[in-house]
């Protein structure tokens, strides 16, 4: 089971809107994928149709005791074909976590409790460097950083990979920098342009993905409370999504051929978690 954390401490950077699509573009390529949203915000459960504030039984709620027993109970059904939902809660207060030694290991713990069920697990972080961060850090095998191809934007990749990979070694965990992803591309802004020569020259062609063009359709996904890559298939956005899952599959060795199966909603959402 492969574990991909996209993270990016900023606000606005695609973070969210790339966990989910990235999550459901596997989904569609055959793969079993668990969504984690390890983020209070919960965007991510709701970009799934999940109402937050009906769940009794979320990440956060293990967090809270610092015990990863029970994330079986945690794991929601969604209504789209092999995606899977561990959801967030948005009253979280992580001062609230114990101080012990297992609150920083809780995903991974957990993750190891769901081994055999998922091909990849895909993290929705939260943006501020505590608690529930380092489990993410301690739970990926790899990292993946969305950023909007603007200055500051790009700054501050440099400076949260230089955090996270600090966190890891500390806890001699091995964390591999799956690439950076630029989102919300206007192609025809200059600055733009620039701001991905920069990025190809920093990390290699290797380490950017191809960008994803701005869209609105992946926007109006999340009122309908479905992945882009689900609510307008044929966008740009979503192609680019697919076109990144493809590529993500690889670099990962997991399944990245689409399989032939046109049910794409043949799980129901679990009445409890309907919003």
């Amino acid at each position: 089971m492969k574990v991909i954390a996209v993270a990016n401490k900023k606000g606005g950077s695609g973070k969210t809107t790339s966990a989910v699509n990235l999550a459901a573009a596997l989904a569609r390529t055959g793969n079993h994928v668990l969504l984690a949203d390890l983020d209070t915000q919960a965007h991510t459960t709701i970009g799934l149709g999940i109402n937050p504030r009906k769940l009794d039984n979320t990440i956060h709620h293990l967090l809270a005791v610092a015990s990863a027993e029970g994330i079986e109970d945690c794991v929601r059904i969604t209504a789209f074909e092999r995606l899977s939902l561990l959801p967030a809660n948005q009253d979280f207060d992580v001062t609230k976590i114990p101080h012990k030694l297992s609150a920083i290991t809780v995903l991974r713990d957990g993750l190891k409790r769901l081994s055999g069920q998922f091909d990849v697990v895909v993290v929705d972080s939260p943006p501020s460097l505590d608690l529930p961060m380092y489990n993410t850090v301690l739970a990926a095998n790899f990292l993946l950083i969305p950023f909007q191809p603007g200055f500051l934007n790009f700054e501050g990749v440099g400076q949260m990979l230089r955090v996270l990979f600090k966190a890891a070694l500390q806890h001699r965990h091995k964390l591999e920098l799956l690439g950076v992803l630029p989102v919300m591309l206007n192609p025809v802004a200059r600055m733009h342009r620039q701001i991905l020569k920069q990025a190809l020259e920093q990390f290699g062609k290797d380490r950017v993905f191809a960008p994803i063009r701005r869209d609105i359709k992946l926007e109006e996904a999340f009122m309908h409370g479905m992945p882009g890559v689900q609510y307008a298939p044929h966008s740009v956005g979503s192609h680019g999504y697919v076109r990144l899952a493809q590529v993500v599959a690889t670099k990962v060795a997991i399944r990245g051929q689409k399989t032939e199966d046109s049910r794409q909603n043949a799980v129901p959402v679990a009445s409890s978690a309907a919003s």
